[in-house]
């Protein structure tokens, strides 16, 4: 007896009348503020907000083709139904190499070639009881997913 979810419908089986089955409409979607993301090939930090528009929490994981010019906090999560989360979203400058000054090192940084990458937000209903978001994506099958450009700019 309870709610049973399963993508976009609901179905309440009621207590009081057995193999009773009352049907909701209700939508498990996960919104991306934005298509795409622009950085300037130096480095920058952005905000992307994710807006939960169900009614149902969500677990959620992100999957980047470059994980080595993008630092995405927080990689795994929940978003609660009906309500919104901000990821931050680091496109990093890296060190060329080293060089020895007297006593100290120095790094002189360089830029990070321009160039179009994305990034993908999986998610699916959040298991009922779990606190650790990492270990529900485990065993995550995908309700849906959001597919966001990242474009680096000279």
């Amino acid at each position: 007896m309870g709610i049973i979810w399963h993508q976009r419908v609901a179905a309440y089986i009621s207590p009081l009348c057995s193999g009773v089955v009352h049907l909701f409409t209700g939508s498990m979607a996960l919104v991306g503020s934005t298509h795409s993301v622009v950085f300037e090939a130096d480095g920058g930090c952005v905000q992307f907000t994710l807006t939960n528009t169900g009614m149902t929490d969500l677990v959620y994981k992100i999957k980047s083709t470059n994980n080595k010019d993008y630092r995405f906090k927080n990689v795994y999560g929940f978003v609660n139904a009906g309500t919104k989360l901000n990821i931050e979203i680091t496109r990093t400058v890296r060190p060329s190499r080293c060089f020895q000054t007297s006593n100290r090192i120095t790094q002189p940084f360089q830029k990070a070639a321009p160039k179009n990458d994305k990034f993908v937000v999986q998610y699916a209903p959040a298991p009922p009881g779990v606190k650790d978001p990492q270990a529900a994506c485990k065993s995550m099958s995908p309700l849906g997913e959001i597919s966001i450009g990242l474009h680096a700019v000279p």
